[in-house]
């Protein structure tokens, strides 16, 4: 008798523990986890694998974030830096590593969309956003991003500047060129523009409209 009851308490604590690790699973931090979000937002992870994204869902290297129409998310990295997406859009996570070094890097890449960052605590120059032929290097700065369908991609620098990098040619934004918007389309190429273009300023960071 004694040996049954020791075995079903040996259960019970095991069962106790791995629905507390399953718990848990979800709630820890990995290199980010979600802290808003509304509507359909799943994730392809770096094994092939698909899940449906949720508050307080950890985010890793490899993952591939999608959003549904009328659907956005917001998420804040282990640096404390924040990243919201808004709709129809996708992120990869390329490359996230945060010790408190200078070794520290992160690399996203928004393959469509429009996304809104503000950096964190890892180094500028260890920090890359890439999208489609574009790298951008930003200097301590809050910054949005987007890619049309038919190619064209927008700039937006909203505090601090950026290094907008392609294989013709680079621009700054921001900073001392009081210039805080660009473009690159396939007729005008690469350049600064005066008036903020309209794919620009969902308000991402405090909520989505998406239109």
């Amino acid at each position: 008798m004694k040996s049954v009851l020791t075995l079903i308490l040996t259960c019970a604590i095991a069962s106790a523990a791995f629905s507390q690790s399953a718990s848990n699973a979800d709630d820890e931090p990995g290199i980010g986890h979600v802290v808003a979000l509304s509507g359909e937002v799943t994730v392809q992870h770096a094994d092939g694998s698909r899940s449906q994204l949720k508050r307080r869902s950890s985010v890793d290297v490899g993952d591939r974030i999608v959003t549904a129409i009328n659907a956005w998310l917001q998420l804040r990295f282990v640096d404390s830096a924040i990243l919201s997406l808004s709709c129809e859009s996708e992120l990869l996570i390329r490359e996230y590593q945060y010790l408190d070094r200078n070794s520290d890097r992160s690399q996203l890449h928004l393959v469509k969309g429009k996304a809104r960052t503000i950096t964190g605590v890892i180094q500028r120059s260890n920090y890359l956003f890439s999208t489609e032929g574009v790298q951008i290097k930003p200097a301590g700065t809050d910054f949005e991003v987007a890619v049309t369908e038919a190619g064209s991609q927008y700039f937006g620098v909203y505090d601090g500047g950026i290094r907008i990098s392609t294989q013709v040619g680079e621009l700054v934004i921001g900073n001392a060129t009081q210039v805080q918007y660009a473009a690159l389309t396939d007729d005008a190429g690469l350049n600064r523009v005066s008036l903020r273009p309209t794919q620009l300023g969902s308000g991402v960071l405090s909520g989505v409209e998406c239109r």
